[in-house]
C-alpha cells in the first residue's frame, strides 16, 4: 500500500484570462477578465492529494518570489523540498476562449536550472512536467515511477523517454501526447503501452483509458461531467484524486474514477488548485456517479 507521494515538477504563479476568440498572428485581442491563482503541475498534484486526506512532498525549484505561495503550502499541509535559486518562480499566462479551449504560455524560470540539482531518493514518485534531466536522475534512484511528461514532452529525445517509460510503474499522458511518444521513440502506440505496462489515458471529454499489460484490457473511465468554467488544472486534478484512491488501498480502476471525479470539481472553478474538493465531498459526488465505494 502507498504510504506517500513524492511529485518532481513545477510550481507556478498562473494567470488566467478569459478572452472571445484567438486571435490570428500580428493581431490583437481585448480580454474580459483574468484572475491570479496558484498553479504548476506538480504542486497542483501535491496540494490535491493533500485535501484529500493523503500525504505529498512537492520537488521543485522556486525563486526569491516564493515566499506567499510557500506559507501557503505549509498551511494546507504539504511537505516540501524545494530547491531555491536566485531569480524568479515560473509562471504561467493561460488564456481562454469562450469554447474553452485554452493556449498556455509557459516561462520556466528558476526551474531550468533543476537538472544540475542532485536528486534524492524517494518510495513513491509522481514525475510531473518538468526537466527531463532531473526526472530521469530522480527515476533511477525510486522504488515506484509515474512518469507523466505532460506539456514539457517536447524538452524529452527519445533516449530519455524510452528510459523513463520503461522504468516507469506508470504512464500517464493525454492521447496526442501518446502519439508524440511514439513518434520520438519511433515504436507503434501498442509498444508504448506495453513497454509501460500500466498506463492511465486520458481524452479530454471522451474520458480516459486505463491500460495494464497483465490483464491486456483496456478499461474505460467516464468523465464524470459537470459545468465548465475553466479546464486549467483538470488533468492533475485526475492525478491527485488517482493517488489518493491509492493511498487509501484501492485498485487501479477505482482510483482513476476518483480521479475523473475530482477533475469535476477543479473546472467549476476558475484556478487549478481553487475548486480541489475534499474527501467526504468526493465521496459524495463520486457516488452519485458510479458504484457505491
Amino acid at each position: 500500500m502507498v504510504d506517500k507521494v513524492s511529485v518532481v515538477g513545477h510550481v507556478a504563479y498562473d494567470f488566467i484570462h478569459s478572452i472571445p476568440f484567438f486571435p490570428n498572428k500580428n493581431s490583437s485581442i481585448y480580454i474580459e477578465d483574468y484572475k491570479f491563482s496558484y498553479g504548476g503541475g506538480a504542486a497542483n498534484i501535491a496540494v490535491g492529494i493533500k485535501k484529500l486526506g493523503g500525504k505529498a512532498e512537492l520537488i521543485s525549484a522556486v525563486g526569491k518570489d516564493f515566499g506567499d505561495y510557500e506559507e501557503y503550502l505549509k498551511k494546507i499541509g504539504v511537505e516540501l523540498r524545494l530547491y531555491r535559486m536566485k531569480g524568479k518562480t515560473a509562471r504561467a499566462l493561460i488564456f481562454n476562449n469562450e469554447k474553452m479551449d485554452q493556449i498556455t504560455y509557459f516561462y520556466w524560470g528558476v526551474a531550468d536550472k533543476i537538472g544540475e540539482e542532485r536528486a534524492v531518493k524517494r518510495d513513491v514518485l509522481h514525475l510531473a512536467a518538468g526537466d527531463a534531466r532531473f526526472n530521469l536522475k530522480m527515476a533511477q534512484l525510486c522504488d515506484f515511477v509515474a512518469f507523466d511528461p505532460g506539456q514539457d514532452l517536447p524538452k524529452y529525445g527519445a533516449r530519455e523517454l524510452e528510459l523513463l517509460i520503461k522504468k516507469a510503474d506508470i504512464l500517464f499522458c493525454n492521447h496526442l501526447e501518446l502519439s508524440k511518444i511514439a513518434d520520438t521513440v519511433k515504436t507503434a502506440i501498442e509498444e508504448i503501452l506495453e513497454m509501460a505496462g500500466t498506463a492511465i489515458i486520458t481524452y479530454g471529454m471522451e474520458g480516459s483509458i486505463l491500460y495494464s499489460i497483465h490483464s491486456k484490457e483496456k478499461i474505460k473511465i467516464p468523465v464524470v461531467k459537470s459545468k465548465m468554467v475553466d479546464p486549467t488544472g483538470a488533468g492533475d486534478a485526475y492525478r491527485a484524486g488517482f493517488w489518493a484512491g491509492k493511498l487509501k488501498g484501492y485498485d487501479d480502476e477505482i482510483s482513476c474514477k476518483l480521479g475523473a471525479t475530482n477533475a469535476s470539481f477543479v473546472v467549476e472553478k476558475i484556478g487549478a488548485q481553487t475548486g480541489l474538493p475534499i474527501w467526504d465531498a468526493l465521496l459524495e459526488r463520486y457516488e452519485g456517479f458510479f458504484d457505491e465505494l
